[in-house]
């Protein structure tokens, strides 16, 4: 059975909100405008900027950072060999660490098969001939005074 007292209280209810929207917010085609979805575009677009910048910036900084790091290990190798004292003729072990020198490359060798220049005191990657710095780790090669940073594993 139809309660038409009930169905007048909700059309009544629902047309006070509609009232009430209209006065608060104004009129429908006020309320449905374009503007909504272009200042979501605009915001989207600035969003999508500033997360540009940031990764560029952050970039940029970690391109300045490795930069100086090369920089500093290389001053540090001309610095470490500067100081060096000069090995003698016949010498058959580093005076710094007192391990045996190969004959034939002039590294010390530990015990434990680690390579050392005797000059700088750095390990040498017995592969490639490079330094490597103690610090930064990053390997430099003696002769052109190159700088490899270290490789990600």
């Amino acid at each position: 059975m139809i309660d038409r007292d009930k169905i007048l209280v909700e059309a009544t209810r629902t047309r006070r909100q509609r009232l009430m929207s209209a006065l608060t917010f104004g009129g429908l085609p006020d309320r449905r405008t374009v503007t909504d979805n272009i200042g979501r575009f605009v915001g989207s677009a600035v969003l999508a900027a500033a997360i540009g910048a940031g990764c560029l910036g952050g970039s940029f900084i970690v391109d300045t950072l490795q930069e100086q790091r090369m920089t500093t290990t290389s001053n540090d190798y001309r610095s470490a060999v500067q100081g060096a004292a000069e090995l003698e003729a016949g010498a058959t072990a580093d005076p710094r660490t007192g391990y045996p020198l190969d004959a034939d490359t002039g590294w010390a060798v530990a015990p434990d098969g680690t390579a050392y220049d005797p000059r700088s005191g750095w390990q040498v990657d017995t592969g490639t001939g490079r330094l490597i710095d103690p610090t930064t780790k990053y390997e430099i090669d003696p002769q052109t005074l190159q700088v490899h940073p270290k490789e990600r594993r």
